[in-house]
């Protein structure tokens, strides 16, 4: 994967662990949301990227017989 989708989770990361703590959630219980909120991310974008390269990998039925197909109509 790209260094670019490690950084976002980061920064996801980060401004998860500035909000909890700024409203007065511990600094462990901080921490580990912060951690799930990056694997999360980077599971988000996994995801998305095997749709994404299924979608476009997905197979087309050949020019003549859509051809065909219209004709019949």
């Amino acid at each position: 994967m790209s260094a670019i989708f490690y950084k976002f989770a980061l920064l996801i990361a980060m401004v998860t662990l500035v909000m909890c703590l700024l409203s007065g959630i511990s600094i462990l219980t901080s921490l580990f949301r912060a951690g799930v909120v990056f694997l999360g991310t980077l599971f988000v974008i996994v995801v998305a990227l095997f749709v994404l390269r299924w979608v476009v990998n997905s197979p087309a039925p050949p020019l003549n017989q859509v051809k065909e197909q219209n004709e019949v109509k």
